[in-house]
Parts: C-alpha cells; structure tokens; sequence
C-alpha cells in the first residue's frame, strides 16, 4: 500500500493530491492527520481531492465493467476507494460545487438565497461557451439567422 519513504515527507496539499490520485489510504492518513486542509483547490478551477476521487473512481468503474478481471482484484481495489473516501468524508471533504454554494451570497433580508447560488450543472466561470446555433434552415431556406431573402 505505502511507501514508508513517503512518511517523511511533510504533510502537504501535493502530497494528498497524489495519495488520493494513486488511492493510497495511508498516505491519504498521514495528510490529513497531519494537518492539511482537505478542501484546499488542488488547480486553478477551485477543485478539491474529493472532486480528483470521483473522477478516478469513476474510471475505476469504466476500467472494471469492460476488464474481465477477478472479483477478488476487484474487491481488493474497490475497498481502497472506500478508504480513501472514508477518510475524505471524516475531514469534512467538498467537492468544489460544495464550496461555491456556501460561500454564495445570500438574499438580503435574511430570506432564501433561491437565485443567488450556482445552479447545479453550472458552467464554471472562465469556461469557453459556444452559442447554440439551430440547425433548422428558415422557411425561405436561408441559413437560421440570415436576413430573408425569399422573392
């Protein structure tokens, strides 16, 4: 499972990205008791290791719905992923969405902050939008947007 060289290392956000990216529930341990703030961004896009454990459970589940390998393997693996979750989720771990909604403002006056947090699914900011163009030619059978040019 670990590598007892990594032990001596000092706990860092650097260091849970790669325990949590190789699933190693040791390492993932010696982090977060070692004081590292499990919800710190791990990118530019505000990311947290709970959002890298998704992602490679999620492979982890493509991989082994098309791989014939043993349930014992599977088994073995699959309880890695659930250590290392378990241990997230003990550290009060959030996906970055989490995060946005928390520190969303709300309403003044006290009342819902309905409107005023992202929605789920969301575009995060910076990301490149491409308009949505229709595909439908127009009546006249000019290209959607183009001035009419029926006789």
């Amino acid at each position: 499972m670990g590598n007892a060289g990594c032990f001596e290392s000092t706990p860092s956000i650097e260091g849970l990205r790669a325990a949590v990216d190789t699933m190693d529930p040791d390492e993932v341990k010696f982090h977060l008791e070692g004081g590292v703030d499990v919800n710190e961004a791990i990118d530019d896009h505000g990311n947290t290791v709970y959002d890298l454990y998704d992602v490679r459970y999620k492979a982890f589940q493509e991989e082994m719905s098309l791989a014939r390998a043993g349930s014992e393997m599977r088994e073995s693996e699959e309880a890695r992923f659930m250590q290392v979750v378990g241990l997230l989720r003990k550290h009060g771990a959030k996906h970055r969405r989490a995060k946005e909604r928390e520190q969303a403002p709300t309403s003044p006056g006290g009342g819902s902050s309905f409107g005023n947090s992202p929605a789920r699914g969301a575009i995060p900011p910076g990301y490149p939008v491409t308009p949505y163009l229709p595909t439908t030619p127009s009546p006249s059978g000019s290209p959607p947007g183009s001035p009419d040019r029926s006789p």
